[in-house]
């Protein structure tokens, strides 16, 4: 294996993110709103915004995958590899970029079934130039097969009789070991750096039939929790014995305790509340005032202890 960190910094992480900027700059949201020339499109479901930033998304998408594919091509002149790039084209309109090696054409493209070329296409390519066969290559981590549902079982073939292989693999066929784990380290750097660029993020909106699912997704988290480990950490003079543990996991836990912070009571709001915005918005240290965020755990806790020594006192309505 090479040092091929200097490919990397020039041909993903700068090069890469130059485009992305050169198609944000590009993109602002005055311009964006005169794509239908003022009309209001009654098929758009999801206001306004949804067409307006789907457009620059799916844009950076199609830059990101086009990044990938430069640099596995400078890759593959780096390791010497005999492979030639081949653009394919519909009327005139790029529709992949792929790799011809030893008979074999590599398409890169992303993942999803309605992405596959058609059989007609796939034809003319073996016909035109003379393939002995055809691969995917698609940017996942995993069972790029998946995309077809009624894919085969025979796991001696990567692709299930798909011609769907995620990156990996590709990686694996052309390149030493550990070769993909460096360009994998290089491409969450260009990643980090185009996300803090881009400066859009998706914020969900809670509603109703959306609560029910988060708050079970807070309950598994609160159950994973490693607080053993957490209290040793920041209270490391404090030493609870095996049968005091076991006392507050089983309350805490077997008998049901923590479910009350997922609960109906005002507390448990505030906390979902402070948990649901600082999820949404925990990517973005530095660009947002989170202390609206931090003001919801301190008012849960106050609540909750309001309501604690509600249930140890003889306090009513103000009279003791």
């Amino acid at each position: 294996m090479i040092d091929n960190s200097t490919l990397y910094e020039k041909v993903l992480v700068e090069d890469g993110l130059n485009e992305v900027k050169h198609l944000r700059d590009q993109w602002n949201y005055s311009s964006e709103n005169k794509l239908l020339g003022g009309l209001t499109d009654l098929c758009n479901i999801c206001g306004a915004d949804g067409d307006q930033y789907s457009y620059i998304v799916k844009a950076v998408k199609s830059a990101t995958l086009e990044t990938i594919f430069r640099t596995i091509h400078a890759l593959i002149d780096a390791y010497n590899v005999k492979a030639d790039p081949i653009p394919l084209s519909s009327n005139s309109k790029l529709i992949a970029n792929a790799l011809m090696h030893n008979g074999c054409l590599y398409i890169f493209r992303r993942f999803g079934i309605q992405r596959r070329l058609s059989d007609e296409y796939i034809a003319k390519l073996e016909s035109e130039m003379q393939i002995a066969d055809y691969k995917y290559i698609i940017p996942v981590e995993g069972d790029a097969f998946s995309e077809i549902i009624d894919h085969n079982d025979d796991e001696t073939d990567p692709s299930r009789g798909t011609h769907s292989y995620p990156l990996t693999y590709f990686f694996s066929e052309f390149f030493p070991a550990g070769e993909y784990e460096e360009f994998k380290k290089y491409y969450e750097e260009y990643k980090k750096k185009v996300k803090a660029y881009f400066g859009i993020a998706v914020v969900k909106t809670l509603r109703p039939n959306a609560l029910f699912s988060y708050k079970r997704s807070v309950r598994d988290k609160i159950h994973n929790f490693d607080y053993q480990k957490q209290l040793a950490k920041l209270c490391p003079n404090i030493a609870l014995t095996s049968q005091q543990k076991a006392v507050i996991e089983d309350q805490f836990f077997q008998q049901g305790f923590s479910d009350v912070l997922t609960g109906k009571l005002p507390f448990a709001k505030c906390f979902m509340t402070a948990e649901w915005l600082f999820e949404s918005f925990a990517e973005t240290p530095g660009s947002i005032d989170l202390t609206p965020i931090s003001m919801d755990y301190f008012k849960a806790l106050e609540q909750f202890l309001y309501d604690f020594i509600g249930f140890h006192t003889t306090e009513k309505d103000g009279v003791i």
